[in-house]
């Protein structure tokens, strides 16, 4: 599995946080133990290839381990794995993500996280994906190895692995253009320019004239509707979310409740209530550490989802014409046909 990344380190680090706030929140939710004990097989897979020297085979093993069942350290077995492969920007970006969770945990392999992930920073790889104004068509997509960079990614560096790599560019009614990058090495800067694409060859050089147009459909645009509903979605997450935070929040007072009616001097205590004490006190903590996690993804989900309903493009209206002509060249023989508007 080739874990290249897509997006200037700035863009990277915060997708990450994000991953690692979802990471967070899988303890409160229900998994399935069938995919539980799939991610412990895969794990114990991984860690024999391993041990028998087969390193580029047990990282998509450690990989999908991962997927199945987010833990600490089945993603520092992964970032190990990254390393030893070769792959400098996946090691350096799981060791990134491992170093976060990690002190969301308040787990002291943050700092080990940290350490390995400044010593692999000087190797790093870079890819640079230019796109000059005048080759920035409407609707021009740019992908590497088949994941689209944003727009908002041109022309900053992204960490790639070592290895060859596919750029392409294309747009509507435009002629697919692409290239191949090969890394060879640590700390190379490698670029590509994306050029003016050509018109596809079945296009029509303008569209024919006739007496009084052709017939006219007014429609309506309405691109933000999946951003919108993607927004409701959110929203309706991060409130079950928070739910789940006030639940647990009453469970940890319930238990605070019972653990002061426990020897309440707590002098002279009993084993016996000793040990309930204790048994009360981890529960109690188990309970706010759920809770803390459901009101902080539930309030990152509802805002998120509120910016989305609010900041997605407004239905328009547009009025397009038809047009269908007989199409003959070397490679097609038919009709073609289109709108304009």
């Amino acid at each position: 599995m080739r874990f290249s990344l897509r997006l200037p380190r700035a863009a990277w680090l915060a997708s990450s946080l994000m991953g690692v706030v979802s990471l967070a929140a899988a303890p409160a939710l229900a998994q399935d133990p069938a995919a539980r004990a799939q991610a412990v097989q895969l794990f114990d897979a991984a860690d024999k290839l391993m041990h028998d020297g087969q390193i580029s085979a047990a990282c998509p093993k450690y990989a999908a381990s991962m997927k199945l069942d987010p833990q600490l350290g089945a993603l520092l077995h992964l970032a190990d794995c990254y390393a030893k492969n070769g792959q400098v920007a996946s090691a350096w970006g799981s060791f990134r993500e491992a170093e976060e969770m990690a002190r969301m945990k308040n787990d002291e392999r943050a700092s080990y996280a940290k350490d390995q992930a400044a010593q692999l920073e000087p190797r790093l790889s870079h890819l640079t994906v230019l796109v000059p104004d005048s080759a920035n068509l409407q609707g021009l997509e740019v992908r590497v190895d088949g994941s689209v960079v944003t727009s908002g990614a041109w022309s900053l560096p992204s960490p790639i692995d070592h290895g060859s790599h596919r750029v392409e560019a294309r747009a509507p009614g435009r002629q697919t253009w692409s290239t191949s990058v090969n890394v060879t090495g640590d700390a190379q800067e490698a670029r590509v320019e994306i050029p003016v694409l050509g018109e596809t060859a079945a296009a029509p050089a303008a569209a024919p004239h006739r007496e009084g147009g052709g017939p006219v459909e007014v429609r309506l645009d309405d691109s933000g509707s999946a951003i919108r509903t993607l927004g409701w979605v959110g929203i309706g997450v991060g409130a079950a979310s928070a739910g789940l935070g006030v639940v647990f929040w009453a469970q940890r007072n319930s238990k605070l409740d019972q653990r002061n009616n426990v020897c309440p001097t707590r002098i002279n205590c009993s084993d016996a209530e000793n040990g309930q004490l204790s048994s009360l006190t981890s529960d109690a903590r188990s309970a706010q550490s759920i809770e803390t996690v459901g009101f902080a993804v539930g309030g990152a989900l509802v805002i998120g989802g509120i910016l989305a309903v609010v900041l997605a493009p407004s239905p328009r209206a547009h009025a397009e014409s038809a047009w269908l002509v007989p199409s003959l060249s070397p490679k097609l023989l038919g009709f073609a046909g289109g709108t304009t508007w």
